[in-house]
C-alpha cells in the first residue's frame, strides 16, 4: 500500500457507498478501511439534478461522529484530477 504517497506520485483517496464503484482512475492498490470520527448522513440538500428548488432531495455525505467504512485506494497522481472530474461528471 502506498505509505509514502508523495514519495511515490501517489495520493491516499478514502471512498464509501456508491462512490467505490467504477473508479475512472488508475489504482495501484485498494484496501478495506475506514475513518473514525466520520459517518454517513443525509445532509447534502440537492435542488438540482436529483431534486428542484421546489422539491429538493438529500444526499448522503460525511458528518462527525461515529465510523466510516469503505475502500482506500492509491491513484497514481497524474491521473488523480482528470478521475475526480470524470468521477463527477458520471454521478
Amino acid at each position: 500500500m502506498c505509505s509514502k504517497p508523495s514519495a511515490e506520485g501517489s495520493t491516499l483517496d478514502l471512498r464509501y457507498g456508491s462512490l467505490i464503484w467504477k473508479l475512472a482512475m488508475e489504482v495501484l492498490d485498494h484496501r478495506h478501511a475506514s475513518a473514525s470520527g466520520w459517518h454517513r448522513g443525509f445532509r447534502l440538500k440537492l435542488t438540482r439534478w436529483r431534486g428542484s428548488p421546489a422539491q429538493p432531495s438529500l444526499m448522503m455525505g460525511p458528518r462527525r461522529g461515529g465510523r466510516c467504512k469503505g475502500v482506500i485506494y492509491c491513484i497514481v497522481d497524474e491521473r488523480y484530477d482528470s478521475g475526480i472530474r470524470l468521477g463527477v461528471t458520471r454521478s
